[in-house]
């Protein structure tokens, strides 16, 4: 037997920005946070539809990171946990019932930068270095 606890929920996933970050400072635990959607596929790509992955930067030290640093179209790749939110939707008051809409997030844990300012195109940059 096995103790602990497994989490099957863990989100690997490279993409590009789809708009700019925005950056959130929370007043409740004195901390900010960065938020931004992830673009996964594109009409360029044989992929039917591309997907997009809300993400959610919850370290101090890394969303202050990337705020300078990120930016829109810029590609990614991120790790985190997929986490869930239920939101009640308003109903009419003559019914009991209450419906909720589900929808998720990635609460990222690393993020690498794949596209810098700084990063030389390969072919072209390398023969001029020669």
């Amino acid at each position: 037997m096995v103790s602990g606890s497994f989490r099957t929920n863990k989100y690997i996933g490279i993409g590009k920005v789809q708009d700019e970050p925005k950056i959130k400072f929370v007043s409740k635990s004195e901390s900010y946070l960065i938020e931004f959607d992830l673009l996964i596929g594109s009409e360029d790509s044989n992929n039917s539809d591309p997907l997009v992955h809300p993400v959610i930067v919850r370290n101090e030290n890394l969303a202050l990171y990337l705020k300078d640093t990120l930016s829109k179209d810029m590609r990614v790749y991120v790790e985190g946990e997929l986490l869930s939110r239920a939101q009640r939707l308003s109903t009419s008051s003559k019914t009991k019932s209450d419906k909720a809409e589900v929808s998720y997030y990635i609460n990222a844990s690393e993020i690498q930068l794949i596209d810098t300012i700084q990063r030389m195109k390969y072919p072209e940059d390398i023969k001029k270095i020669r």
